[in-house]
């Protein structure tokens, strides 16, 4: 169960790595991200929304399409299988300006900023380690500690290699914290 949450957060965090934007983690909160401005939450019901929409344009509507025309127009297998290899191809066209347009809708409208840049005073990290013998897993999660300028502390948790991740938002944003 841990390993495929941990193959699903890596999926998730993936998908927002872009040019003006890092995943960082996705946790019980839900995914956090970090962008020129700060660092934002997004609520875990707006992805779960989001992914379940991209996977039916990715397979449901195809073999709907496909369906159909198996079932009123020619009943025959081969057409079946052109007709579903044709729609899926042109949805895969579409499906990643929708998913861009997703993404910055999911960013900017549904996320909530955790906290500004300017507001950082320090951010350290903490590592531990999951294992699991029975599949050998391991797998370097930690915490980012931030803390503010008025002494707010903000705990986002369930980091994969927090530390390598903390430079990596650090030199691409150019932060001096």
């Amino acid at each position: 169960m841990r390993k495929t949450i941990t193959a699903f957060m890596d999926e998730v965090v993936d998908w927002f790595n872009s040019k003006s934007t890092v995943g960082v983690t996705f946790n019980s909160q839900g995914l956090y991200i970090a962008d020129a401005i700060g660092i934002r939450r997004i609520p875990k019901i707006y992805i779960l929304f989001a992914l379940a929409f991209v996977f039916s344009l990715s397979v449901f509507i195809p073999v709907i399409i496909a369906t159909y025309v198996f079932f009123l127009v020619v009943r025959s297998t081969i057409i079946y299988a052109i007709v579903l290899i044709i729609s899926m191809s042109i949805l895969s066209l579409y499906r990643d300006k929708i998913v861009t347009a997703l993404n910055k809708y999911l960013i900017y409208y549904a996320s909530d900023i955790v906290v500004l840049w300017s507001e950082v005073k320090a951010i350290s990290t903490i590592n531990k380690r999951f294992d699991r013998y029975f599949l050998v897993t391991y797998v370097n999660l930690g915490y980012w500690y931030v803390e503010t300028f008025n002494h707010k502390i903000i705990i986002i948790n369930n980091i994969e290699v927090p530390e390598s991740k903390l430079d990596y938002v650090k030199s691409k944003f150019m932060l001096k914290i």
